[in-house]
Parts: C-alpha cells; structure tokens; sequence
C-alpha cells in the first residue's frame, strides 16, 4: 500500500493553501476591516473543502482520476472567470469605493463563499491522486494536515488583507481582486 509522509502532505498542503490565501487576501482588501465571521467562515469551508476534496476522490477511485484529467480546471476557470468578472464589474460601477457598495459586496452570501471553497478546492480534488491507496487511518491525519493549513493561511491572508486594503484605499480592491481571482483560473487551466 502506498503511504504518503507527514512532511509530503504538509508540503502538498502548503501549496494547496494558496489560492485560499490569495482569495482571503482579496476579501480582507475589499472589506478593509474586520470581519471576524466571514472571515471565520471562509476559514472554516475552505479548510473543509481543502480536506474533503482528496477524500472524495479516494472514495471515488479510478472514476474520479478520469473525471480529474477531463473536466476539472474547466470548472475552475468557468467559476473564478465568473466570481472575477462580477468583482470586477460591481468595482467598476461609479460608486464601487463607496462604503455602502463595500459593505453590499461583502456581507454576500453563503453561495459565493461555497463558490469560492469549491473553486479552491479543485486542485485538491487532483491531489487526491497522491492519496490512492493510502490506508484511511493514515489518511485522516494527511487530511486534518490539508484542513488546518488552509484554515491558517484563509484567516492569515484576510488579516493582510485588510491592511492591504487600509493601505490602498484610493485604488479599487474589487477590480484588483477580480483580476487576481481570473489569473488564478488561468493559472488552474494552464497547468493542466
């Protein structure tokens, strides 16, 4: 049976982290102040979906790996492209700096939340390949690795956030943060 070390998840982890940390720095910027429930609740679904991902393709086996080759990183690009263009849309509009308009666009729903886990989460979702074979015991521990580390690096990077976002506030976050969420599906898209 294959195992993967601590050190292996750890490391996958980090880079699976991310993105998290590069969305949850756009949502600290685009709040520019503290938000401690969405950004809680960011932390808490994409450290879940970050854990559940690679679980899901263990559980689905060679189904999931033709699945993986075919369709994922068009699902990514489809949802960050969305997600990226509306950020940058609803920053454009004449009054995208108001504080009103900022507070609109962050109190979003659960729904772009998920969107943005599971858009997250999809590189995850390939590295559950790593995990075939490995024996379920050893795999909870690798998984709480994947979860913990993109809990911490969500809630870090919405913490720099909103000093990013104080430090620049004359610029338009949103429309920066669009552009970053957009480069992130290209990059998903382009590595496959």
């Amino acid at each position: 049976m294959q195992t993967v070390s601590f050190l292996t998840s750890f490391l996958l982890a980090v880079g699976l982290a991310m993105d998290c940390f590069v969305v949850s720095i756009v949502t600290g910027a685009v709040t520019r102040c503290l938000r401690w429930r969405l950004f809680l609740s960011m932390a808490v679904l994409f450290g879940l979906f970050q854990a559940l991902m690679p679980l899901l393709t263990v559980l689905l086996g060679s189904l999931a790996r033709t699945w993986i080759l075919t369709y994922q990183h068009w699902l990514a690009l489809g949802v960050l492209l969305f997600l990226g263009f509306r950020m940058i849309r609803n920053g454009m509009k004449p009054d995208g700096n108001d504080e009103r308009h900022i507070n609109k666009a962050v109190n979003s729903s659960i729904g772009t939340v998920l969107l943005l886990a599971l858009a997250t989460s999809i590189d995850a979702f390939s590295a559950g390949l790593l995990f075939l074979g490995t024996p379920l015991p050893d795999l909870g521990g690798l998984l709480l690795v994947i979860g913990a580390v993109s809990f911490a690096f969500s809630m870090i990077g919405s913490l720099m956030g909103v000093r990013f976002g104080n430090l620049c506030r004359r610029f338009r976050p949103e429309v920066i943060g669009g552009v970053i969420l957009i480069g992130i599906g290209i990059k998903i898209f382009c590595e496959h």
